[in-house]
């Protein structure tokens, strides 16, 4: 009898214990009144303009809105654009707004040479340190 109920004690504190690290953690009241929040991965809602200009030797600005992106400068958001990595963007003080220069040129790294961007749809994407968002298309006209 003893041991079963042994058994059925640990077989209940396991469960507690997966339960609680399945569970999502929600904000918690810090000691001076605010809150601290659990951030998932970014979430980029659109580009505006979704559709640009792209002059010769000039760069076209988008303006990236979503959340989840780690606000105010100096930035600590990287933009995935056409396979290029653009690391330390800036987002607005309240981390919802990214403003995006796309650029003529683009570096891929690797010992690649820098290339001119053609016209056609890119993917752009934000990565912070909880993860990346998933993709929207930005076309780009010459």
């Amino acid at each position: 009898m003893k041991l079963t109920r042994l058994i059925m004690s640990a077989v209940a504190m396991a469960t507690v214990i997966v339960a609680a690290r399945c569970t999502p953690m929600q904000s918690q009241a810090k000691p001076d009144g605010g809150t601290s929040a659990v951030i998932d991965r970014p979430v980029l809602e659109s580009v505006h303009p979704d559709s640009v200009m792209l002059p010769s030797g000039g760069i076209a600005q988008v303006v990236l809105t979503g959340t989840g992106f780690i606000p105010g400068p100096p930035g600590r958001n990287t933009v995935h654009f056409n396979g290029a990595v653009f690391r330390s963007v800036a987002a607005s003080a309240d981390g919802r707004r990214i403003v995006f220069n796309i650029p003529d040129v683009i570096s891929r790294g690797g010992g690649a040479p820098p290339s001119s961007l053609s016209a056609g749809s890119y993917s752009i994407s934000v990565e912070t340190d909880s993860g990346t968002s998933d993709g929207l298309t930005v076309r780009v006209y010459r």
